[in-house]
């Protein structure tokens, strides 16, 4: 989980994050749309980086792997 955590905040601090939060949200729309927490995460969402944080993590572990757009990561 620590993998995750350190791909998650570099992710969320990158200047392109807005980027990488489309792509996560755009990922986990067409393929979780049933999932409750999703559906929570996505009526408490802004531009908190906590709620963030948990949708990357909610994605990496429903998923086995980043989206797609992690790639871009410096």
């Amino acid at each position: 989980m620590t993998d995750i955590n350190n791909i998650a905040e570099k992710v969320l601090s990158n200047t392109n994050s807005s980027v990488v939060k489309y792509k996560i949200m755009t990922e986990i729309i067409d393929t979780d749309k049933k999932d409750t927490e999703i559906k929570k995460l996505r009526k408490e969402l802004n531009e908190s980086k906590k709620v963030w944080f948990k949708l990357y993590k909610l994605y990496y572990s429903s998923h086995k792997q980043p989206p797609s757009i992690i790639i871009i990561l410096s």
